[in-house]
């Protein structure tokens, strides 16, 4: 090195050398050959090893081959790459509400696979049926003789006073306002967390774009939650404005009367057959009535000519317990019917008019001037260099993957496998 001396001159040299002093082995020392050797032996090694190492470079080049389809192709055009991107989104997020799309996302520390039709789902389950049905329909009526009194005011009913059942079932179904107002919101931010993920992962190499879609989708969100919420007040309101006891479900008012004489004639023989079990001498002579009339208000009469004593207590406590269940299979009713409008409304007015009308917002929206285009287009410095990246070891594992076919046809043949010169040996 310090003679400047040429590789070349030094071979020669080295191998002058040693054909001068060890001639015998002369061709088996030196630079060259222990070169020769090492090629030979790493050769050798990699045939033992090609198909461990060729899986290797299979697995990397689709790792790299992922990694440049997600960062996809250098936009060329601004316009037609705004176009694209945004119809790639608007049909994730259809295709992910329908369930035929989903995508890995970390949640509580963990990556799981997240679905915005499954996430909606959970909230319908959780807020508009399971909610709603823990909803005790006589809460609140733990005084009911005392209610019906209070509402019958001075003129009591012969038998169950609608008004007063009218009044008490409207009271109960104020119950039912903030669940139905809760499981929207929830609904608006099962789907706002959904547009935000979705725009993430299908927008997160174009910053720009990325932030400017998920406002336009969050605001829309906004508004149709607000026209969710009035759709709804509407409805709760025309149910109470008007308590239908012929609905086809409710109990008919005939089967009501016949219930309440059925309890009283059943309380009127329970108590005069623990009367007379309990007397050991009979101080009274009942006579027999022979009329065939058995209906409520003869009983009644007879208790009055045995000398009983004559109360409404019977009377008001039989009134309280077919009211109480007059309300719940009312509320029931009711209950059931909202539900199936709820989750149908919040699907109208916040699912299908964000995925029908989304595309049209947003190429209104954004699909302005060229200056904004390109900003919005303008990808991520870490996006630019992971392409950049991918690419390189696209070209260089394919350089590798030639290599190993080479050296499995027997293209690359160690030197120690070489056919001999003959015209040396000569």
């Amino acid at each position: 090195l310090q003679a400047v001396v040429s590789t070349q001159s030094t071979g020669e040299m080295e191998e002058t050398f040693f054909r001068e002093e060890f001639p015998d082995i002369a061709d088996r020392m030196g630079t060259k050959y222990l070169s020769n050797q090492l090629c030979d032996i790493l050769i050798s090694h990699l045939r033992k090893c090609l198909p461990e190492v060729s899986e290797k470079i299979g697995l990397q080049r689709e790792k790299h081959k992922t990694a440049l389809e997600e960062v996809g192709e250098q936009a060329t055009d601004p316009r037609q790459a705004l176009v694209t991107l945004l119809n790639k989104f608007t049909d994730s997020i259809k295709q992910s509400i329908d369930g035929k799309y989903s995508f890995p996302t970390k949640q509580g520390g963990k990556e799981e696979c997240y679905s915005a039709g499954a996430e909606l789902f959970k909230v319908f389950k959780a807020e508009c049926i399971d909610r709603m049905s823990d909803i005790r329909p006589d809460k609140g009526l733990d005084n009911l003789p005392d209610q019906i009194e209070n509402n019958g005011g001075i003129q009591p009913s012969l038998f169950i006073d609608e008004g007063v059942f009218n009044t008490l079932v409207t009271k109960q179904l104020h119950l039912l306002d903030y669940p139905t107002y809760h499981a929207i919101d929830r609904s608006h931010s099962s789907l706002k967390k959904s547009v935000e993920l979705i725009a993430k992962n299908t927008l997160g190499a174009y910053p720009a774009l990325e932030g400017e879609v998920a406002e336009i989708c969050c605001r829309n969100l906004v508004d149709q939650m607000e026209l969710t919420k009035t759709f709804m007040k509407q409805y709760l309101a025309n149910e109470r404005s008007y308590i239908n006891t012929n609905h086809p479900d409710f109990i008919d008012r005939f089967e009501v009367a016949a219930n309440m004489f059925h309890n009283s004639a059943n309380v009127i023989r329970n108590r005069r057959d623990e009367e007379l079990a309990k007397k050991q001498e009979n101080q009274y002579q009942y006579m027999k009535v022979t009329t065939g009339n058995n209906t409520a208000f003869s009983k009644l009469m007879n208790r009055s000519d045995r000398g009983e004593k004559v109360t409404t207590e019977g009377r008001s406590d039989n009134e309280a317990e077919l009211m109480h269940k007059l309300i719940i299979q009312y509320f029931t009713i009711i209950r059931g019917q909202l539900i199936d409008v709820l989750i149908k409304s919040i699907m109208r007015f916040m699912v299908r008019d964000l995925t029908d009308k989304l595309s049209h917002n947003l190429m209104k929206t954004l699909y302005t001037t060229e200056g904004r285009i390109m900003a919005l287009v303008q990808e991520a410095d870490h996006v630019t260099r992971k392409r950049q990246s991918s690419s390189k070891m696209l070209s260089v594992l394919a350089k590798a993957e030639n290599l190993i076919s080479d050296i499995a046809v027997g293209r690359v043949i160690p030197t120690t496998e070489k056919k001999p010169d003959i015209d040396k040996e000569e």
